[in-house]
């Protein structure tokens, strides 16, 4: 059971006098001097603190599974010529073309190889390793050796324009063919 002195017992027994009453804040602002909600966990309040910690550390050790298994992919073993990574792609539709965009910085023109088939466009190629072979590594980020990139599209109804390496991105310009009447 609690009990509660009222105000004139607290004075008395040295403890501070309760504020004088205040006006009301706005929905969910308190004073600071006002004493912590406790209601963690009751129907949109906020989550307890180790349940946030478990989420958090959760989250952190998918990330770094994630991360592992790209690391093994990076490094498994295949034939010298076998595809290492794939760029990311951008495909941008206009009533009159399709633009395919294909990030590609530090990838030479002359590596390039664009193939066109029914279903789709193919980009391959080669980053080279930018140092040595007997240089000291700090920082592994930027993929190298050989891509490949599938992008399918419906090449029946596009007919390809023109393409471009600008600023580290192949730019693929495909127009739209239009229908027989």
């Amino acid at each position: 059971m609690t009990v509660r002195a009222g105000p004139a017992l607290a004075a008395r027994a040295g403890a501070a006098a309760p504020p004088a009453a205040r006006p009301p804040l706005a929905h969910g602002l308190k004073y600071a001097d006002s004493p912590p909600d406790t209601n963690y966990g009751h129907e949109g309040k906020f989550m307890r603190s180790r349940d946030f910690s478990s989420w958090i550390w959760g989250d952190a050790l998918s990330l770094l599974e994630h991360a592992e298994r790209l690391h093994r992919q990076l490094l498994r073993a295949g034939p010298a010529d076998a595809p290492h990574w794939e760029p990311p792609v951008d495909v941008i539709e206009t009533p009159a073309a399709v633009m395919v965009y294909v990030a590609l910085p530090g990838v030479p023109a002359d590596t390039l190889v664009v193939a066109f088939d029914p279903g789709g466009i193919t980009v391959s190629g080669l980053r080279p390793m930018p140092c040595a072979a007997n240089a000291r590594i700090h920082r592994f980020e930027i993929p190298y050796g050989r891509f490949r990139r599938r992008i399918p599209l419906p090449l029946h109804a596009l007919e390809p324009e023109s393409s471009e390496l600008v600023d580290g991105c192949l730019v693929l310009t495909l127009n739209k063919m239009r229908e027989a009447p």
